[in-house]
């Protein structure tokens, strides 16, 4: 508690206002406290004096007009309610429709954020592993520039609520009041935040769409419920059966289909863009049949619905409701309804701040640990209300199976050091000990869903099979020496790109697919979010440190002062570049395109296998670490089975004695392209 005094004491030295405001009767109206906005300090955010206005269906709104780096002039349009707030007997509920207003609204600040927990935030920056090193002089003006968004963000969270349902629409100021039908508005970019299913915000701190807004298109960001307020379910019968996040995601979507032509953008031109958990949740919306037809294009970035940490089934995730119920006060054995009546009583901030609790002991079990509040598989019943259609009620992999994902353009992809989030407190605590978990279990190293398929001896057999294989021997596990990298890899494989790839290669060996394009992002400097964040010291891209190449992420120190020309830029002005392309053409390296001509990136086939790393110089490259996919696709496939890797091994036969026959030359897993001079 320390850490947060401290912060708010600096929060009023620096404002000089209570940061807390939870009675202020602009909280009422859904806009930000005392009307602190940190944009204002910064000479390049600096307001334009147009006031917006605009019309949507719940009534009229006035706006910001806001510049950005490069002079593109935008308006904002901030807290605008997209459902009805969800208290009351409305917790745990899907969302229902929002309430109109008379007069104009004030639009230009942002609303208050979903209900979530500060102090798991505390022990990341406390307790930290040998990775892990303090702040040195270059850090220091990064920091000091970035002190008010990271105020700011405490202050979010500590005046965050359950009145939260709020989305943000930014447009090109050119765009506003044109005609945006028959195809003529601009593409629209709906971005759906990562945090573990328990953090998250959709507001300028993270996601300043400052670069994308200079791509001529739509930007919208939204705040969606969290942790057992979002996710919590008590099953069939209940009134609870879950997602209630994910349902507040698919009531922000419609409403963009509604409303976005009065702010310029076309309804249907809008690209789904999630990572981490909201990648998961992009993916849940490409397989779900009730949001069928609401987007033409998704990005998902480390994650999807596939991954195994993604989604819960309905009977383990009411084992995990109830299990977590006691640290709350209410009596796990209640029936459901009771329950669910006792957890209704129960302070919000308390709910999440006990969310860890709902893990089961088999949860902690797996080295990468797992997530408390996950999207759940519904069962099927009849709903109270429309707006409670289930998400899904099959698995992914059924559905994935069954060939029903929406056959819609995809980007995913992965970073190159994904684990060091995990070890910096995500799912596992930040220390040594952690690290040396295979030391004291060597079935921690063997996955959930092959564990069941083997004897306890075949278990530790494989675990010690997985270690020689990353690790290249059966040391213990220490930081003191160049192993790091090979258990990090190991961890990040585990995490993400197994998964990814898994996916990648089943969509691909359907022929009539939509383009796939997967990519790497392993380049690190000084925007890098998450590793300067946590102080990382390991050479690898963490999870989450793309973010700062596709947005503008205030809150995150610049690891060193940087030069106009510096690297950092282009590689972030060339990352954009990409996604932004994608959401406006389907394809990231278009013909017309303001990249090098030479570059062009291909889609992933199930014989090319062809991804984009993304480095100071992006490179083309194919046949990701060729080695260790074979080593789990022959064990999943004899372990585990089934109708995706009985597809995904017969592809991999196939493209194997392809591959044989050519005369290529394959180095460490990974086999070069050259530019090619034409886009695809």
């Amino acid at each position: 508690m320390r850490i947060l005094q401290v912060m708010c004491a600096l929060s009023l030295a620096i404002r000089g206002t209570n940061p807390i405001l939870f009675a202020s009767h602009k909280w009422q109206r859904g806009v930000s406290s005392a009307g602190f906005d940190p944009s204002n300090r910064r000479p390049h955010r600096a307001e334009a004096p147009e006031n917006p206005e605009v019309s949507v269906e719940q009534g009229r709104l006035l706006g910001r007009t806001l510049v950005s780096s490069k002079g593109t002039k935008y308006h904002a349009f901030s807290g605008i309610p997209y459902a009805a707030p969800p208290i009351g007997d409305l917790r745990f509920k899907a969302p229902r429709p929002p309430a109109a207003w008379a007069g104009l609204r004030d639009a230009r600040r942002e609303g208050r954020i979903c209900t979530q927990p500060l102090l798991n935030l505390t022990r990341i920056v406390t307790r930290v592993p040998r990775t892990i090193e303090p702040l040195h002089g270059d850090e220091l003006p990064g920091l000091w520039r970035a002190r008010p968004w990271l105020l700011q963000v405490v202050t979010n969270i500590l005046s965050a609520g359950e009145d939260c349902l709020f989305v943000n629409v930014y447009t090109p100021q050119s765009a506003l009041g044109k005609d945006a039908g028959g195809g003529k508005g601009l593409p629209v970019l709906f971005w759906i935040y990562g945090g573990g299913f328990v953090w998250g915000e959709g507001g300028r701190a993270f996601y300043d769409p400052d670069l994308l807004i200079d791509h001529g298109m739509v930007v919208v960001t939204f705040n969606y419920r969290l942790g057992p307020l979002g996710f919590l379910s008590l099953g069939r019968g209940s009134g609870v059966p879950g997602n209630a996040g994910v349902k507040d995601q698919r009531a922000a979507l419609h409403w963009v289909r509604r409303n976005i032509a009065a702010f310029g953008g076309d309804p249907d031109k809008i690209t789904v863009y999630g990572e981490s958990a909201g990648a998961v949740c992009t993916h849940l919306h490409l397989l779900s049949p009730s949001t069928k037809g609401l987007f033409r294009g998704a990005i998902m970035s480390s994650g999807s619905a596939a991954h195994f940490w993604a989604t819960e089934t309905a009977a383990k995730a009411a084992r995990r409701a109830r299990h977590f119920a006691p640290a709350v006060n209410c009596k796990g054995n209640l029936p459901a309804r009771e329950l669910v009546r006792c957890l209704r009583n129960v302070r919000p901030q308390t709910l999440v701040a006990f969310h860890e609790k709902s893990l089961l002991p088999e949860d902690l079990r797996f080295i990468t640990g797992r997530v408390p509040f996950v999207p759940v598989i519904e069962e099927t019943e009849e709903v109270e209300d429309a707006s409670e259609e289930p998400i899904i009620t099959e698995s992914p992999l059924a559905m994935l199976s069954a060939g029903k994902q929406a056959k819609v353009p995809t980007l995913m992809g992965f970073n190159s050091g994904e684990a060091l989030i995990i070890f910096s407190g995500l799912t596992r605590d930040p220390s040594v000990e952690s690290l040396r978990l295979a030391d004291r279990n060597i079935t921690c190293l063997v996955p959930d869903d092959v564990l069941p398929h083997l004897s306890l001896a075949e278990a530790e057999e494989m675990g010690h099979r997985v270690r020689r294989l990353y690790m290249g021997h059966e040391k213990p596990i220490t930081l003191a020496n160049k192993n790091d990298d090979k258990f990090f890899e190991m961890i990040t494989s585990f995490f993400i790109y197994l998964d990814t790839l898994k996916l990648a290669r089943f969509l691909a060996a359907d022929p009539t697919a939509a383009p796939l394009y997967i990519y790497r992002f392993e380049y690190v400097g000084a925007l890098n979010t998450f590793r300067n964040l946590l102080r990382i010291q390991t050479k690898a891209a963490c999870h989450a440190d793309e973010l700062n190449y596709v947005w503008r992420v205030n809150v995150s120190p610049d690891s060193r002062t940087l030069k106009p020309n510096a690297t950092e830029y282009k590689v972030r002005d060339m990352f954009s570049t990409m996604l932004a392309n994608f959401v406006k053409t389907g394809s990231p390296t278009p013909r017309g395109s303001p990249l090098d001509p030479r570059l062009s990136w291909p889609p992933f086939t199930a014989m090319e296998q062809a991804y984009m790393s993304i480095d100071k110089e992006p490179r083309v490259e194919r046949n990701y670490r060729r080695d260790i996919i074979g080593f789990w696709d022959a064990i999943f496939a004899e372990r585990v089975g089934g109708p995706i890797w009985t597809k995904i091994v017969g592809m991999e036969e196939r493209r194997r004695a392809v591959l044989d026959t050519q005369t290529n030359l394959v180095h460490g897993g990974h086999q070069r392209i050259a530019p090619k001079s034409t886009r695809r």
